[in-house]
């Protein structure tokens, strides 16, 4: 016993040789990868796709042909806040809620006007 230093010296001692907390841990190095992976391949693009789809929904007006979620095709007679009415035929109107919305349809383009002429014409 005389000659073996305290115990609580020992851990001290023990502790003062491991550097101590002001390195970088490499382990974290892992999951920030994952994370910027992640966020690059999945989140990033799909908060472009939700911001798309509002820009849409909010520039929408009365007389635009739409496709619906549900795959009906129409043209919006009358818009609210949320809701909106769409003429699938004569005098037959569906009100739904803007966010069913799926996409405008593009008006038709002169060029492929010509193109059925030609094949019509043959």
């Amino acid at each position: 016993m005389l000659g073996q230093p305290p115990v609580h010296l020992l851990f001290a001692a023990q502790e003062g040789g491991q550097g101590g907390s002001g390195g970088f841990d490499p382990g974290l190095l892992l999951p920030i990868i994952l994370f910027a992976i992640l966020y690059f391949v999945w989140l990033r693009p799909a908060a472009k796709d939700r911001k798309k789809q509002h820009d849409l929904i909010q520039s929408l007006k009365r007389g635009d042909e739409i496709i619906t979620q549900q795959g009906l095709f129409g043209t919006v007679s009358d818009l609210q806040e949320t809701t909106l009415t769409l003429e699938v035929a004569r005098n037959v109107k569906v009100k739904m809620l803007r966010t069913a919305v799926l996409r405008k349809v593009p008006p038709p383009s002169e060029g492929a006007d010509k193109s059925k002429e030609k094949k019509s014409g043959s």
